[in-house]
């Protein structure tokens, strides 16, 4: 028994379509992982931007200096070693925001500049 070549042609063309169908769908979602995998990253960029900003204004603190602009100190009621408190240290890059507690002499926020 022959085949019609018409009939083998249109099984190939369906073939085909499935597969530009499959393949447009791969690619479609990868394309959705790729940005989504930037959007992470920028998150990431900027949770790790607070945190520095965060450690190095509680650096400053311990040191006796004011913290960085923009960095809100906040003297917490906890008991303390003497002559040290307790202060929580938040720092906030493009709306993510990063809060440290550590221990500082004197006072608890060096020159006032945070709180």
């Amino acid at each position: 028994m022959k085949r019609n070549p018409s009939s083998r042609r249109a099984f190939m063309v369906a073939e085909t379509l499935w597969a530009i169908a499959a393949i447009t769908i791969l690619i479609t979602t990868m394309l959705y992982a790729a940005v989504q995998l930037k959007k992470t990253t920028g998150q990431l960029a900027d949770i790790r931007a607070a945190a520095r900003s965060a450690e190095e204004s509680l650096i400053r603190l311990q040191t006796g200096q004011s913290p960085r602009d923009g960095v809100v100190v906040v003297a917490l009621p906890a008991s303390a070693p003497p002559r040290q408190h307790w202060v929580k240290v938040t720092a906030t890059h493009h709306g993510h925001a990063v809060s440290l507690t550590g221990l500082v002499p004197g006072g608890g926020v060096g020159g006032g500049g945070g709180s």
